[in-house]
């Protein structure tokens, strides 16, 4: 005989609750609502992004070859994975390591490269990028004396970005307004340097000469928006893409969330959001690398030749591949 008094009780038990208990029992926890001050992100695209290295010797053979590549990662609106790699006999290691600034990096030896050979390596990333919107409330949004480390870095000084320097400072101090909310103040900065520097092509020369001579070149520009905001305390970096770069800077929500905002410097207006599919290759303008004695602005490619009768034809690839 099969007894089902258990299940009897089961249900008193359950009946004697109140009827909004009981189905908030049995349903899955909601997900929090997202802030109205987080950017949105959405419209997800796919494509295939390559890089490495392709090396031929131009008179005899080389030796004791070592290259570092820098390599894509995963971020907010970017998801990447490795679909792909190749190498050709001469590549005898490839590694993988990340730098204190989180940028990966694939470190290449190749013992010896013969006279008419071509040594390469490639690496293929399948990448998922989104557009980045507006917060829906950017009024809610406030800058905060208190923020992780890896925030705070970016108030210091960077090459060719000077927040400290006096010329710095004190136009910043022009444009500001800390009675405004913080999203105006960052967009009062936004603006001044829009309307009064002009985009030259030229020699990168600096957020300081920037600021004294009116204009710069699209990478100055970036950098004197970033040297504007770091100079009021507010966290700004560089955002590195293919041929080109942007500047982000950092608020806090009400909940004490922060959340990085893209702003275009050069061309058309775009002030917290972001459509482009362009891949994004690396985040911060202040790296240290083991190759190089001086902090870096940006982590390019190396390449180290021990023994060769000529300098070696090179070609780092990075490249789009065919779409996903």
């Amino acid at each position: 005989m099969i007894h089902f008094q258990p299940r009897r009780r089961f249900l008193a038990a359950a009946c004697s609750l109140p009827l909004a208990q009981v189905v908030s029992k049995c349903l899955p926890a909601a997900e929090p609502a997202p802030s109205p001050g987080a950017p949105g992100y959405h419209s997800p695209s796919t494509f295939h992004w390559q890089v490495g290295l392709s090396i031929t010797p131009t008179s005899g053979p080389c030796a004791g070859i070592f290259a570092t590549i820098p390599l894509p990662r995963s971020w907010p609106e970017q998801e990447v994975e490795m679909v792909d790699r190749m190498s050709s006999p001469q590549v005898s290691a490839v590694k993988f390591r990340n730098l204190a600034s989180a940028v990966p990096q694939a470190l290449v030896a190749i013992p010896q490269i013969a006279a008419g050979q071509t040594a390469q390596v490639t690496m293929t990333y399948k990448i998922t990028k989104q557009a980045v919107r507006c917060p829906e409330d950017p009024g809610c949004l406030a800058c905060s004396t208190s923020m992780p480390t890896a925030v705070r870095k970016h108030l210091a000084t960077s090459p060719g970005i000077e927040p400290r320097a006096t010329m710095v400072r004190a136009q910043a101090l022009k444009i500001d307004d800390k009675k405004r909310p913080a999203w105006e103040r960052v967009t009062a900065i936004y603006d001044w340097v829009r309307d009064n520097i002009e985009c030259r092509e030229g020699q990168r020369h600096g957020s300081v000469v920037t600021v004294r001579e009116g204009w710069g070149q699209k990478e100055d520009i970036s950098s004197l928006f970033i040297a504007l905001c770091r100079s009021l305390q507010i966290p700004s970096r560089t955002v590195w893409v293919p041929d080109h770069n942007y500047a982000e800077f950092y608020l806090q929500d009400p909940d004490g969330k922060g959340h990085w905002f893209p702003c275009e410097l050069v061309g058309g207006r775009s002030f917290g959001e972001r459509t482009s599919r362009q891949p994004i290759l690396q985040r911060g303008d202040l790296f240290r690398v083991p190759e190089k004695k001086v902090p870096q602005r940006y982590v390019a490619e190396h390449l180290s030749v021990k023994q060769a009768l000529a300098r070696p034809r090179v070609q780092f690839i990075r490249q789009l591949s065919n779409p996903a």
